[in-house]
């Protein structure tokens, strides 16, 4: 069992998935994902996957940080479009939210 459980931890699979009879359809949790050549992502890895989970996380605890700290509300709602750069939409709302470069790894865990 110990096995099983390090091999589901390395493949980021939870370990109830080893007992299905097939595996289950794993799908994107973000509507609009864009990549590099605007390629369809028929199957997610499990490390993106991780990754888009990781920041729906830091999503939900910044704006519950924001909220608590009685922050001014932003005006990024329909702010922007789908044609829009992600970039530099990316770059605009840091701007918006006061964040800077790389806050995300500034701030590894919600007790910073």
């Amino acid at each position: 069992m110990k096995q099983l459980e390090a091999f589901a931890k390395a493949t980021h699979t939870p370990i109830g998935y080893f007992f299905l009879p097939e595996p289950p359809e794993e799908h994107i949790p973000i509507p609009d994902l864009r990549t590099v050549r605007s390629d369809e992502i028929s199957h997610p890895s499990p490390d993106l996957l991780d990754t888009i989970h990781t920041m729906q996380r830091r999503q939900a605890w910044l704006r519950e940080e924001l909220i608590e700290c009685e922050a001014e509300s932003l005006d990024v709602v329909g702010s922007a479009r789908v044609s829009d750069d992600p970039q530099g939409v990316g770059l605009e709302m840091r701007r918006m939210a006061g964040l800077a470069d790389g806050w995300a790894a500034a701030v590894r865990t919600w007790q910073e």
